[in-house]
């Protein structure tokens, strides 16, 4: 942090640029150091070994940050860094319901993070979120998952205004389908307040 103080200091004397320009070079340096030391030395070990914790305390902790990592990196990168990897982690979970869980859950916290964004990118990364959601999570085989999905669906019909158009020409129809085939009465509850929040 003092090294990047000091180069802005020396930039700043020496392109006679204004204090504030300074200090907007400065935290987009700082930005990019934080940036650089989260993707190359936090990623791998921490992050990732965190939300597969057996601990659920932990893999909850990791799961509640997940809004504001995508709300700090950006949707392109969350969609080219993170989505593929806790899609694999999902993928590779096929004994384990909670590792599922942690990953719908962690989608679901990323969508309420996009659910007000207008940009073309956020709303591509926010439909391929709720694709994952529906297709993966409300189809899996065990009902606590299809519930959690079905949860977090509810939460995210609240937090989507902008989305309105795609809520209701294609996840209305595909819930309301959804329904019929449900056989759990917990996951019908949740779905049910789903369409309602549509």
């Amino acid at each position: 942090m003092v090294l990047c103080h000091r180069f802005s200091t020396w930039r700043r004397l020496r392109t006679g640029e204004s204090e504030k320009e300074s200090q907007s070079f400065y935290h987009i340096l700082l930005m990019l150091v934080v940036w650089i030391f989260f993707s190359q030395v936090l990623l791998e070990p921490a992050w990732l070994n965190l939300l597969q914790d057996p601990v659920a305390f932990v893999r909850n902790a990791v799961v509640a940050s997940v809004g504001q990592l995508v709300t700090v990196t950006g949707p392109a990168w969350f969609s080219s860094n993170i989505i593929p990897r806790h899609s694999n982690i999902y993928d590779q979970s096929p004994n384990s319901y909670l590792m599922r869980n942690t990953i719908i859950q962690s989608y679901v916290e990323a969508a309420i993070a996009l659910g007000d964004t207008t940009e073309s990118t956020g709303s591509e990364v926010w439909q391929e979120l709720m694709s994952y959601i529906l297709e993966k999570g409300l189809a899996d085989k065990v009902p606590n998952v299809r519930m959690v999905a079905s949860m977090g669906l509810s939460r995210i019909m609240v937090a989507a205004p902008s989305h309105s158009s795609y809520i209701q020409g294609k996840i209305k129809p595909l819930l309301e389908s959804n329904m019929d085939q449900e056989t759990d009465d917990d996951c019908r509850h949740f779905q049910d307040l789903s369409l309602s929040a549509m």
